[in-house]
């Protein structure tokens, strides 16, 4: 059975205006093939749902949360379905539940462990349009989890690989993935192909088009993601094995992750040992977006809101304060692009670029598709613009 699998976030079906514009997408497919189209939940509700539960408790509890939070898929698959139908459109709407879409018990963060698609493969016969809830499933038990933000963008590429269909198409409100944020630089370029190496350094150095874990899961089963805007017929881009190369280009992207802090450990071995340190962030569930060690001295980069939680496993584990220090309110801003490696003396021209802006750079990260620095936060948005000027305006002359 030919299956397209689509996904649409919040921001397509914001109201009522979006819902039609969607509708309209899926419809015109629905003539064309099956479609399974995964939603979130609409631009704000899970927010909204969120500041609701901090009415209620100071801490609430991750099991209810995640009851909570899956009520904002659950309503917009109940009113896409509802418009479909409108359109004469054979159509029918899945929890995750219902889709038979698995998860482990962590709640509020859960891995999807399996897909059942018996329900699904027989709902496909009966009806040309099936609309699933995206960024929820439920445990062995039958528990109710999420699958953090983002999650919707999981859920897709998950029932992809569950059905074995090679492409997913994802629509939200941009045209796809651009050489730097378009709301930052009106001169950033839409770049039609990346390959997932370049799209998961780009997840995690902050670009928010798409959740991380989805791009790692579409790489390993070789599934294309097709990036589109609801809004726009722009062509938008495809997330694929490779990229091909074009001589003389460098670099694909500029990005920037804010609100980061650097721990500094100058480690000796009268103290705790890298692997208590970094075992106990482990236990903490502390996401870590980077580490390096190098003769005795350990940095770990990490989201300012867990800086209560590493004080406090710093003094579990006895280090001494003289032996820390904290670097605040970093970002991280990087460059991305195929092979950087493999091109000379791009790193001698990001440093060059970086101090030319009289910018201090506290920690600096390389991999074949990135080159990370890190520094303070009120110089980074001047930075990436002249980076971005430098290393990819004036490639495109």
């Amino acid at each position: 059975m030919s299956v397209k699998v689509v996904k649409f976030g919040g921001s397509s079906i914001a109201d009522v205006s979006c819902i039609r514009q969607a509708a309209q997408i899926v419809s015109e497919q629905s003539k064309k093939t099956k479609v399974i189209v995964v939603l979130s939940a609409q631009k704000g509700m899970t927010d909204y749902l969120y500041g609701k539960a901090l009415e209620v408790s100071s801490m609430p509890d991750k099991r209810e949360m995640d009851v909570l939070l899956s009520a904002g898929e659950v309503i917009s698959i109940a009113l896409f379905t509802m418009h479909l139908k409108e359109r004469k459109v054979k159509v029918k709407s899945l929890t995750a539940s219902q889709a038979g879409i698995f998860t482990n018990r962590e709640y509020t963060k859960a891995k999807i462990k399996s897909i059942d698609i018996i329900r699904i493969e027989s709902e496909l016969k009966q009806n040309d349009v099936l609309i699933i809830a995206g960024f929820q499933g439920v445990t062995a038990k039958n528990d109710i989890t999420t699958l953090g933000r983002g999650g919707s963008d999981i859920t897709a590429v998950a029932i992809a690989k569950a059905l074995c269909a090679k492409e997913v198409d994802i629509y939200s409100d941009v045209d796809g993935i651009y050489s730097m944020d378009p709301n930052m630089n009106a001169n950033a370029i839409l770049i039609s192909s990346v390959s997932y190496e370049e799209m998961l350094e780009l997840s995690g150095s902050g670009a928010k088009v798409l959740n991380n874990r989805c791009v790692e899961i579409a790489a390993k089963e070789r599934i294309t993601i097709n990036l589109y805007s609801t809004f726009t017929k722009l062509k938008g881009t495809s997330i694929t094995k490779e990229k091909h190369m074009i001589e003389g280009v460098k670099v694909t992207s500029i990005t920037k992750k804010d609100n980061l802090v650097v721990c500094r450990y100058e480690l000796d071995d009268s103290q705790t040992s890298i692997e208590k340190v970094l075992g106990e962030l482990s236990k903490a569930r502390i996401s870590i977006d980077l580490f390096t060690y190098d003769a005795k001295t350990l940095h770990i980069v990490f989201e300012k809101d867990e800086r209560t939680q590493i004080k406090e496993i710093n003094a579990r584990l006895g280090v001494r304060e003289k032996s820390i220090k904290l670097f605040n309110n970093l970002s991280r801003v990087s460059v991305i692009g195929y092979g950087l490696k493999k091109q000379p003396g791009i790193a001698f021209q990001v440093v060059s670029i970086i101090k030319n802006n009289n910018v201090d750079i506290e920690l600096v990260s390389c991999s074949e598709t990135n080159i990370s620095c890190f520094i303070k936060r009120d110089k980074a948005d001047e930075l990436i613009n002249s980076l971005h000027e430098e290393l990819i305006e004036k490639q495109e002359d």
